[in-house]
């Protein structure tokens, strides 16, 4: 898709504005534009206001498409896809339904390189939106393609059935699309629908009828089916054209199957398929002489047709092997054979093409040795890393050399050296040599030019450098202009005294030195916890995107490097301004607001801390709470949710209850998947572990049981495991759940700023999250004297509007109170 979006790229750039002499400078394009939309969104359409609006971002509207391209063209990816995003959905807006604005030439190029970029960021809810759009608008020529990454997005976002149904249309227009049709055989096989794959693989047959990877597939249907003699003929037939030794076992395996399957029902039909599954096992057992499945197999066959000659010289191997013998006091009804090889591979497509089958070898004469072990064919999906292929080649050659019996050797002494648990821990020795060996050979190739410099962080004194083996975070003092002389002599520098360890299947650096022409010499270790912050702006005029940052290195570990980013604010949103201030003041009312943004193990929430500071403010000026009266917890982890609780109660103590409690709360929430439970998440909290997170219920119990004359909670978060805006926090699917909703207790009143298994989204725009950007706005614009049931009414339908137009996603914020709290649409601040 990259490849794609770098041809966008270039028909971007070529449009009626390049050859204009005076152009507006893009910073001035994107703040008009801005101002000029939230213009036509909150006026009457019939006043001078909104047709003024209208006619500017017309007019507005060439200069985001001419600014999304030059800034493409000089690769600043980020600010490109502001304009682009700008321009694209200005088309969707309803003030403009009528003009049709998608109809231009460019928009439909526009869209897609909007669409590719968010896909190759991996911001696949986004890429799913564009390419929805694009697939309404675009060239029939490249809809095909464009169903097909539309299918992928859904597969990464784990949405199943949008997968299922996107496959469906596209197949019903482009109907023999090899590409279309591998992922729709492989996302069923891969969970096992052989019934529903089966239809697929016949299909593309009909276009590939001699590819043997699709009569494969289909052999893999019918056995996953339990099909086994319909299986057993499709794999006889592709024995004959190739020779692999997983042809051969699924042949075997179908054969031997089929006639356990039937030996209850009829014995003389199961015995003629163990005639024929015999020689088929034998030819496995030959290429793969340590298999005790197959040997076993073969053993079983051999019994069941009275051929007790060749059973006492398989139970000799099995014996070698250290596997039970097989003898006629076994029960003649047996399990059915299961394969030690994957139970799919994949369909052959541009895009899923599996690495091919080892070469099948003919029995070797008696006299001869027998023939090595082959190796397994590589089906899975995911290839096989470079670390994981060296080790398996170099264990299993060496093993195989290891456990042939040397001519001057007895059978005892064979059989005393050659064991179980001789071989395995052999093949550990072997494992650590291949280990050792992998990563000296990394060791000697390594190159300054394997790294990458990225910014200094001068906050934490380091710079983060990006290689192939993780993320670096290196110190370099910044003092003395020492960061500043390593960053310019970066091209000269030089490294020395690599080590490399590997994590799972990846190799990754444990420690190395850069030598600087000076002599001076900088150390990374993977042992340190280091802190790389990137530092990301937010203007309202404009939009700046850095990627993402992430990975790591380390020894049997990935790296303990954190990266961060820290969102500073540039501008006000309109609510951060113009606050109103009260008259009275309310000295027995209480605030106690946590704004939680910057988290230890899961993603940030945008502008959380932002929130809790201007709601601070409303508290103090608009509500008339004094300053005293309030506690702020900015980053809140558990020991300080606890600490506020207690502030609470002894406040609550202290007053014997006569007072008035506003709670308010920005950052994640989380359900728990299997009770469905609700959990407010502290910064140094798992997601994936509530007992360390602070559940809802106890929050609702603890605010209840004070005696209050009132409580409102506020609550800016979601609890269907989504982040703030798009992606899965919580849940381990990839699907978002339903949390149990919690009673609210004593006089209380809560306000959510979602539904059930809804998002929480930010307003990027006024810099706050949306729900907590009405709750201020109804405060500002009422000047705190609105009643709570207005200022629920105003909100529930602001954002249930704003967000379907500007997220394309519902929220809708809901209303729950106590049984205590009936009057409580008529409570105030006033």
């Amino acid at each position: 898709m990259r490849k794609i979006a770098s041809i966008v790229l270039a028909l971007l750039v070529f449009g009626s504005l390049a050859a204009r002499a005076e152009v507006k400078e893009a910073s001035d394009v994107y703040k008009e534009f801005s101002q000029w939309s939230s213009v036509i969104k909150s006026a009457d359409p019939q006043s001078p206001e909104y047709n003024q609006a209208k006619q500017e971002m017309l007019q507005l509207y060439p200069l985001l498409h001419y600014h999304a391209a030059t800034y493409s063209q000089n690769r600043q990816m980020g600010n490109a896809m502001a304009f682009a995003k700008a321009y694209v959905d200005l088309a969707w807006m309803p003030q403009f339904a009528d003009m049709h604005l998608e109809q231009s030439e460019p928009y439909a190029t526009m869209t897609y390189f909007l669409a590719s970029n968010y896909y190759n960021r991996k911001d696949y809810t986004n890429a799913i939106t564009y390419l929805k759009r694009y697939i309404e608008l675009g060239d029939p020529k490249n809809r095909a393609v464009v169903f097909l990454f539309l299918a992928k997005c859904y597969e990464n976002v784990g949405d199943y059935d949008s997968q299922v149904a996107t496959l469906e249309s596209a197949l019903h227009e482009y109907p023999t699309t090899s590409d279309l049709l591998a992922m729709s055989i492989n996302i069923r096989m891969a969970k096992g629908l052989y019934e529903e794959a089966l239809p697929y693989v016949e299909r593309a047959l009909l276009v590939k009828p001699a590819d043997t990877k699709l009569v494969s597939l289909k052999g893999q249907c019918l056995e996953g089916m339990k099909h086994y003699a319909e299986a057993a003929d499709v794999y006889a037939g592709l024995a004959e054209q190739q020779k692999t030794l997983n042809t051969y076992k699924h042949y075997a395996l179908n054969l031997y199957n089929c006639a356990v399957q039937n030996y209850e029902t009829d014995k003389n039909y199961a015995v003629s398929y163990f005639h024929r599954a015999i020689p088929i096992l034998q030819q496995v057992v030959a290429n793969d002489p340590t298999s005790v499945l197959y040997t076993n197999a073969l053993a079983m066959a051999y019994l069941y047709t009275d051929n007790y000659e060749d059973l006492a010289a398989i139970n000799v191997r099995l014996k070698v092997l250290g596997a039970p013998e097989v003898n006629g006091v076994m029960s003649a009804k047996q399990e059915l054979l299961t394969s030690d090889i994957p139970t799919h591979t994949t369909a052959p497509a541009a895009q899923h093409v599996a690495q091919a089958a080892p070469a099948y070898k003919e029995p070797q004469p008696a006299a001869q040795k027998p023939a090595a072990p082959q190796p397994q064919e590589q089906v899975q999906p995911k290839k096989q890393s470079e670390y994981a292929t060296f080790v398996q080649n170099y264990v299993e050659k060496e093993l195989h050399t290891w456990q042939q019996k040397d001519p001057f050797e007895t059978i005892d002494e064979y059989k005393e050296r050659v064991t179980e648990q001789t071989r395995n821990a052999k093949a550990e020795e072997l494992m650590k040599e291949a280990k050792r060996r992998f990563l000296a050979k990394h060791e000697k190739k390594i190159r300054p030019s394997d790294f990458e410099l990225m910014p200094y962080d001068a906050e934490n004194k380091v710079f983060l450098l990006r290689s192939s083996y993780g993320d670096v975070v290196l110190p370099v003092p910044r003092e003395n202009n020492e960061a500043r002389s390593f960053a310019a002599s970066w091209k000269e520098v030089l490294i020395s005294n690599p080590i490399f360890d590997v994590a799972g299947d990846e190799v990754v650096i444990r420690s190395i030195d850069f030598v600087t022409p000076k002599g001076n010499v900088y150390n990374y270790t993977n042992n340190d916890n280091a802190t790389y912050t990137q530092t990301e702006i937010a203007m309202q005029f404009d939009q700046i995107d850095y990627s993402q940052l992430g990975g790591g290195a380390g020894s049997a570990k990935k790296n303990n490097v954190k990266i961060e980013k820290n969102n500073v604010v540039v501008g006000n949103s309109d609510v951060d301004i113009n606050i109103p201030v009260a008259k009275s003041v309310h000295a027995n009312t209480f605030a106690f607001l946590i704004g939680n943004e910057h988290y230890q193990q899961v993603s940030a929430v945008p502008f959380a801390l932002h929130d809790v500071q201007i709601m601070k403010q409303y508290c103090n000026k608009t509500l008339g709470i004094p300053e005293t009266n309030i506690r702020m917890y900015e980053d809140a982890t558990f020991g300080k949710f606890l600490s506020c609780m207690r502030e609470i109660r002894g406040i609550a103590d202290a007053y014997n209850g006569n007072i008035d409690i506003i709670f308010y709360y920005a950052g994640h929430g989380v359900p728990d998947e299997s009770s469905k439970s609700a959990y407010l998440l502290p910064v140094d909290a798992d997601a994936t572990q509530t007992e360390t997170c602070f559940p809802v219920g106890r929050l609702y119990h603890e605010l209840g049981q004070l005696g209050a004359k009132s409580v409102v909670v506020f609550m800016d978060a979601c609890f269907s495991g989504s982040q703030r805006g798009e992606g899965m926090l919580a849940s381990a699917r990839g699907v978002a759940l339903k949390a149990k909703p919690d009673a609210p207790q004593g006089r209380m009143v809560t306000l959510s700023a979602a539904t059930g298994d809804e998002t929480a989204y930010p307003y990027d725009e006024q810099q706050h999250g949306m729900f907590t950007y009405y709750v201020l706005k109804a405060l500002q614009d009422s000047k705190g004297r609105t009643s709570l049931g207005d200022l629920a009414d105003y909100v529930q339908t602001q954002v249930k509007q704003r967000s379907v137009v500007i997220n394309h996603k519902s929220q809708t914020p809901t209303v729950n109170a106590s049984e205590e709290a009936s009057d409580w649409r008529k409570w105030n601040w006033k």
